[in-house]
């Protein structure tokens, strides 16, 4: 069985800031407000919101990276 990839770019596109202001205009101004209130109050509900760990820096002296 020989399955293709959907796409042969595995990251989004790179986008320059003014296309992602656009993108995110669009997707506000034309977005159903039921699922942005939704999608709000899933993310109101992230008690602790995660960051890469590379970017998150070092573990406090109390943690472990099992934790």
């Amino acid at each position: 069985m020989n399955i293709q990839p959907r796409s042969i770019h595995p990251l989004p596109p790179r986008l320059t800031m003014d296309e992602y202001a656009d993108f995110v205009w669009e997707t506000v101004h034309r977005g159903s407000p039921d699922r942005m209130a939704r999608q709000k109050e899933i993310e109101e509900r992230v008690a602790s919101p995660f960051r890469i760990r590379e970017e998150a820096g070092p573990l406090p002296d109390n943690r472990t990276s099992s934790d």
